[in-house]
């Protein structure tokens, strides 16, 4: 399914909570503030299902913190049952890893993106409030060593957790996990520290150049983000929604939150439309996957990059100017099958 940008859908980001054991001082919330009554684990089966027959791929569970949610392993089985993805994965603080991470990988999930903004124990409490550095560690450690996929989620905050980065990098070599660096975005409670924390990542761009030998450089398809590769076969991913000019040009997905709204994307706060109804009516499962695809096809008319620098709709144009601008030529990298989804 295309946008009238011509944008794929791919991807479905199921917000399944809003609460969450930690209070990290940028928190987005997924753009979503106001709490709400959440979406029991039946009806994931049913989202899976209708988004995968219009070509989603890939679904990501997200919060608030996922993990918190009792029935978490229940909705991992009903999106992999029904939505039959080629990607599970799930976004998470860490903190309750080492109880959960069998089960989950049992229920179907793929991978894990864990969130870790410092690896000094002090500054990580101060960033999300709760001292739990060792044992997210700990629950890093047993995800790799129960076959799950690991990409570490760092969001740089300058004057805090700057300092962090060359050890980092170390960690995640030597570790064998992948890495997205994050630039601080203005959303949520990351309005209320940008000005004081942002900054940008291209110095880090430069250190990893300077660091290793032979760093591959590709393009990802989603959002345009650059990913450079370390000999190893390590990725060390830079998303940057304030300095990439290109990144809504990239935008492949939507969202669900915890209590059926679709939203289309992070910035805009305003539910585009409410799928409580459909999904707690008593209609039968089929009539229920109907009527959500018919909502989706909708709402897709709704999709637009929310930033729209440089748009045209010349064929290549992107591909061109994001090679130009970055000082490298190359295709836009297709993600299924290269393991970067």
């Amino acid at each position: 399914m295309i946008d009238a940008y011509g944008r794929k859908l791919r991807v479905l980001r199921l917000i399944v909570t809003l609460r969450c054991n930690y209070n990290c001082i940028f928190c987005h919330k997924e753009g979503q503030v106001v709490e709400v009554q959440e979406l029991p684990a039946g009806v994931y089966g049913v989202l899976a299902e209708a988004f995968a027959s219009l070509g989603v791929i890939s679904f990501k569970l997200t919060g608030g913190e996922p993990l918190v949610r009792k029935d978490i392993v229940d909705i991992v089985d009903e999106v992999k049952t029904y939505g039959r993805p080629y990607d599970i994965s799930l976004t998470t603080n860490g903190y309750f890893l080492v109880d959960l991470v069998h089960k989950l990988r049992e229920a179907g999930l793929h991978r894990l993106n864990v969130s870790l903004h410092s690896l000094d124990k002090n500054m990580y409490k101060y960033i999300t409030g709760v001292d739990g550095f060792h044992r997210v560690i700990r629950g890093i450690e047993k995800a790799l060593d129960e076959g799950i996929k690991v990409k570490i989620n760092f969001t740089l905050l300058r004057g805090l957790n700057d300092n962090d980065v060359p050890q980092l990098i170390d960690y995640v070599v030597e570790n064998k996990v992948n890495l997205s660096l994050i630039e601080l975005h203005p959303v949520g409670k990351g309005k209320e520290v940008f000005n004081e924390h942002h900054q940008g990542l291209d110095d880090i761009k430069g250190y990893i150049k300077r660091k290793f030998s032979n760093v591959k450089v590709i393009l990802r398809e989603q959002n345009n983000r650059e990913i450079y590769v370390i000999d190893n076969g390590v990725f060390i991913e830079f998303i940057c929604p304030i300095d990439n000019p290109y990144f809504c040009l990239g935008c492949n997905r939507l969202r669900v939150d915890c209590s059926g709204g679709l939203r289309i994307c992070l910035n805009d706060p305003n539910v585009k439309y409410s799928l409580f109804e459909i999904l707690s009516s008593g209609k039968d499962r089929c009539e229920k996957v109907k009527e959500v695809i018919k909502a989706i096809l909708n709402v897709n008319k709704l999709r637009k990059p929310y930033n729209t620098f440089n748009l045209t709709t010349l064929p290549n144009y992107m591909v061109k100017n994001i090679s130009n601008k970055y000082g490298f030529r190359v295709p836009l990298v297709k993600e299924v099958g290269i393991g970067i989804i």
